[in-house]
């Protein structure tokens, strides 16, 4: 997601190494993403109380995911 934003610095940052770390967390984000879906599968054999839970913990799996994405983006591209 880093190297869409500034595709001018896509090099630059491979040469730092910096380019590598950015990928490794949108990889992280993603799997985490894709593998709260597989708890849907689980849950759903229980009732629709703990479906509901899944809700609240999928929308929180998928701000983590991005806040992850983005921190490191940032740290990265400014080097806070």
């Amino acid at each position: 997601m880093g190297y869409f934003c500034q595709k001018g610095q896509w090099r630059r940052e491979a040469r730092e190494g910096r380019r590598k770390y950015v990928t490794d967390v949108d990889q992280i984000a993603v799997k985490l993403l894709i593998s709260s879906f597989h708890i849907l599968i689980f849950i759903s054999y229980f009732s629709n109380r703990y479906l509901f839970y899944f809700f609240i913990y999928q929308i929180l799996m998928f701000l983590l995911s991005l806040l992850l994405v983005f921190y490191f983006n940032f740290k990265f591209k400014f080097g806070f």
